[in-house]
């Protein structure tokens, strides 16, 4: 039990040093306690993973110590060097504003970590929106459908969203991933997609009560250790807003390009041109603009309402000089698709809501090709 212990430390210490040696040391007891029950090792990283949120608290206060001590550290480099400035050279402190002076130029040279492509995968598409509830991952799921339609060079569906997990559910999985012989989560599939989410390691019912460290390594564990099969298309569904997954993703990754998601309405719209302007500002490319909800069809009367506005999306887009890649129209059968773990590109492909997301998967694949053609690759 004991070498199980040690192993154990060692390899969370490993992968997780921003954890305590009290947490770390708490989480390899449990971990070697129960080697003798004969534990998968799916069963093993859950086992970690209610572990590591039980001890949030503990890691939350070391955080807070270090960042503490961050600041404190850059209070006195400031003054220290306020000081140097202030001095002449008789006592040797050019040498000490050189040494300085080189370790910046050292942080600049290294700059940000340089982005990589995911294994396996050719073009990253991500999904997003400035808020929530205008309908981002019913997009995602249908656009990654559609795509497969479009092109049989093989799909992914990749949930980022940590917190709101909505994969499982919308391509009815609930099976929780093996691991492959590299100790890689090996993708659920279903409707010919393949499928990683963070709701297929936890309860459906649990709640992810998580600091930003611990978020970000979860999304680098989704990015980087899932053994996908050769996909010409990965869709990532965002989570809402332009915080630190965003970041993150556009700084560790190759992002072919991003598809933002709106309804007409104006405060829908004001969030929507926050996450078009951030896209920019960390140079991926913008394939176009969603309007979800479009319009109300009445199924009785046929007669048509604009229930959260008229094309607000279609001047932003001209505001933005970005394209409208489709209109989809508010429906029932979408909200009992999503529900019941069959999108309306399954369960209805006739519908004129299908029809839009193919017309706007046949977009994205002609944007993509023509970004292609202008880097030349």
């Amino acid at each position: 039990m004991f070498g199980a212990f040690d192993q154990y430390k060692e390899m969370i210490h490993a992968r997780y040093p921003e954890l305590s040696d009290r947490t770390t040391m708490c989480v390899s007891a449990a971990l070697a306690g129960c080697t003798e029950a004969v534990m998968s090792p799916m069963e093993r990283i859950q086992t970690t993973i209610r572990c590591l949120t039980m001890f949030t608290n503990n890691m939350t206060s070391t955080l807070r110590r270090l960042q503490i001590k961050w600041v404190l550290n850059n209070i006195l480099i400031h003054t220290y060097r306020r000081h140097l400035s202030s001095h002449n050279d008789a006592l040797g402190i050019h040498s000490s504003k050189q040494k300085l002076t080189d370790h910046q130029k050292e942080v600049m040279r290294r700059g940000l970590p340089k982005r990589t492509q995911i294994p396996n995968v050719e073009n990253t598409i991500v999904v997003a929106s400035g808020k929530g509830g205008v309908g981002k991952s019913t997009t995602a799921v249908n656009l990654a459908l559609a795509l497969a339609e479009m092109d049989d060079g093989g799909v992914g569906l990749l949930d980022m969203d940590v917190f709101g997990p909505s994969l499982p559910l919308m391509m009815n999985l609930s099976a929780q991933p093996h691991l492959d012989k590299n100790d890689k989560m090996l993708p659920l599939s279903n409707y010919g997609i393949q499928c990683m989410s963070m709701g297929f390691l936890v309860a459906e019912n649990s709640a992810m009560v998580w600091r930003g460290p611990m978020v970000m390594s979860a999304v680098q564990q989704l990015l980087f250790r899932t053994a996908w099969s050769p996909l010409k298309y990965l869709v990532m569904d965002m989570p809402p807003g332009t915080g630190d997954t965003h970041l993150s993703i556009s700084q560790l990754i190759h992002v072919t390009g991003a598809v933002i998601v709106s309804t007409p309405q104006d405060i829908a719209l004001l969030d929507a041109r926050r996450g078009a302007e951030m896209f920019s500002k960390v140079n991926i490319p913008v394939l176009g603009l969603v309007e979800n909800m479009s319009v109300f069809c009445c199924p009785k009367c046929g007669h048509q309402e604009h229930i959260f506005g008229r094309e607000g999306v279609h001047r932003m887009a001209e505001e933005l000089g970005v394209e409208v890649l489709g209109d989809v129209p508010l429906s029932l059968q979408v909200r009992e698709g999503a529900d019941s773990g069959r999108p309306i590109v399954v369960s209805s492909p006739g519908s004129p809501q299908a029809t839009s997301y193919l017309n706007i998967a046949a977009k994205v694949i002609k944007k993509i090709a023509a970004l292609k053609g202008n880097y030349g690759s």
